[in-house]
């Protein structure tokens, strides 16, 4: 079979409407087999921004895909899962998923020019060999990665009711929905940013990647009950690689070596085991109203940007996750009429902050770190029937965060206004003591538009309203990202999706290049995908 077939193949599979889930049941157990198969079909809506194309920080995630209408994506992606309950006290589950990704070779392609006399942008290439390294291959070509694989027993003792579970699985404490970089559950498990790069709009609750740990909850009484977690295992963010369609900069995150002609060092990690828990406790103030209480001790799992550090006479750059920091949150879940209302505040001692890269540290093994606050606030709205849709969801999720105070080991790093290493203001990147953005989610749907098809018209916008973050993450002032789609679904398995999908930020002004080419001289937020719009396509049935 000639592998360029199987996408028509996959999509034939998809639409034909002959395959379910399957159950089993016998005396003692209950079980389920199910699977999801996924096509994704993508192309570039826009050319090469010349003055992104030019600078080497961007050129090899820009050429990789540098027509518009070229196909970025054109991926299967198979998710299986496997579980079942022993006389509803002991549950087992097993999930995985595999994908291959037909528009993507291993070949790393470069503006074709000189970025200075006798320079080419080849030359300066992240990766040295001209190809992916195994990391990126398996995120991006074939790979595949086990998901949850846990045991959970749950009984009663002296009337209180309690679960333990031991393995692979994804906690999500708080209730913020769209900033995971700013919410409560920060760091309770790595990222997918690749998927969540490709869908805006998706909860960051959706793109949790399980890890091993150990979870024990009780309910004590009616109205109160505890929960405690033990990681088991390190986390890190599973980020967008240099050189692919939609990365931030060409030297990140991981298999590049050379960042502009700096070689790249060993990364800074913490241990499997470092000591990263949690407890929690819940509060059914009222028959409606729920408030939770929450202590954490966490390792990041998201890098400083790039820092610096001396291997002999000469410079290297590496990746460094912050360890140790204390969490304090509460959240409040309340009803409002027929909406739903969440709020949740956290306080984090010794967070990493953004940080400019730089030789003169404290520490050379970290970046800057501080106390900040964070604070989220969101509302699901059902939406009622009007002339122009049956039904839906409005969801609006508001993220403030203000930096309290600045460590001062390596406080000269810290890329915040008014400090050493911030070289200009809020629109050249560097964060503000507050800042503010805002998410919108708006699902208007159709009920029977056909025999057994549903359709929904998905969108959403996040928005950077004021200032900078100064944690790792977030929404920067004037940046955007949105999706706008339309969706059918059939028979509430098979659903067939397409979206428009882009971002804008602020860039700064034009210079030129060493070789007298156009380039934008830095800005604020990721600029560098002002110009990579595109086009999704996406198929999907469960089986």
């Amino acid at each position: 079979m000639q592998l360029a077939l199987l996408p028509a193949m996959v999509m034939a599979a998809i639409c034909s409407g002959n395959v379910q889930a399957f159950t089993f049941k016998t005396e003692d157990w209950d079980g389920y087999w199910d699977n999801t198969l996924t096509y994704n079909l993508g192309f570039r809506a826009r050319d090469v921004d010349n003055k992104i194309g030019n600078d080497p920080s961007y050129d090899e995630s820009e050429y990789k895909f540098k027509h518009r209408g070229d196909v970025v994506t054109n991926r299967v992606n198979l998710l299986t899962e496997l579980g079942g309950t022993y006389h509803d006290k002991l549950a087992l589950r097993l999930s995985a998923q595999g994908w291959h990704d037909f528009a993507y070779d291993d070949d790393v392609k470069s503006n074709p020019g000189e970025y200075a006399p006798g320079v080419s942008y080849e030359s300066l290439s992240a990766y040295s060999k001209g190809h992916y390294n195994s990391g990126v291959k398996h995120n991006y070509i074939t790979g595949g990665r086990l998901l949850d694989a846990f045991v959970q027993y749950s009984d009663s003792f002296d009337d209180h009711s309690y679960t333990a579970r031991l393995g692979r699985n994804t906690q999500y404490w708080g209730n913020g929905l769209f900033f995971p970089f700013q919410s409560i559950s920060y760091s309770q498990g790595a990222i997918d940013g690749i998927a969540g790069a490709a869908s805006p709009g998706t909860p960051a609750k959706a793109l949790f990647i399980p890890r091993n740990q150990v979870n024990l909850s009780t309910q004590l009484t009616s109205s109160f009950g505890l929960g405690f977690q033990y990681f088991l295992q390190r986390a890190e963010n599973v980020l967008p690689q240099g050189g692919t369609y939609l990365a931030p900069a060409d030297f990140l995150f991981t298999g590049q070596d050379s960042m502009l002609g700096i070689p790249r060092g060993s990364n800074e990690r913490a241990p499997d085991l470092h000591n990263n828990f949690g407890v929690n406790a819940s509060w059914q103030a009222t028959p409606d109203t729920t408030v939770g209480f929450y202590y954490r001790k966490l390792d990041e799992v998201q890098p400083w940007a790039p820092l610096l550090r001396m291997e002999g006479a000469s410079p290297s750059y590496f990746l460094s996750y912050n360890q140790d920091v204390d969490l304090l949150g509460v959240s409040v879940d309340t009803p409002l009429g027929d909406n739903s209302l969440g709020l949740e505040v956290s306080y984090r001692d010794g967070t990493a902050l953004n940080t400019t890269p730089g030789l003169a540290a404290d520490d050379p093994k970290r970046g800057a770190t501080g106390n900040v606050v964070n604070l989220i606030a969101n509302v699901l709205v059902p939406l009622g029937t009007t002339p122009l849709y049956e039904s839906g969801t409005f969801i609006a999720e508001l993220a403030h965060t203000r930096v309290l105070s600045v460590d001062s080991t390596n406080k000269a790093l810290y890329n915040g206004e008014g400090y050493d290493g911030c070289s200009g203001n809020k629109w050249d990147g560097c964060s503000t003591r507050s800042a503010t953005a805002l998410a919108l989610s708006f699902t208007p749907e159709w009920n029977q538009v056909a025999p057994g098809i549903n359709m929904s018209m998905p969108s959403s916008l996040t928005v950077g309203l004021k200032g900078n973050p100064g944690v790792l993450g977030g929404t920067a002032q004037g940046s955007y990202k949105y999706s706008i789609g339309v969706a059918a679904t059939y028979l509430a398995k098979h659903t067939l999706k397409i979206e428009y999908i882009g971002s804008r930020a602020r860039a700064g002004d034009t210079v030129l290049t060493p070789a007298g080419q156009p380039v934008y001289e830095g800005g604020n937020g990721s600029y560098m995908l002002n110009d990579r719009d595109w086009i999704s396509i996406t198929a999907q049935t469960v089986f």
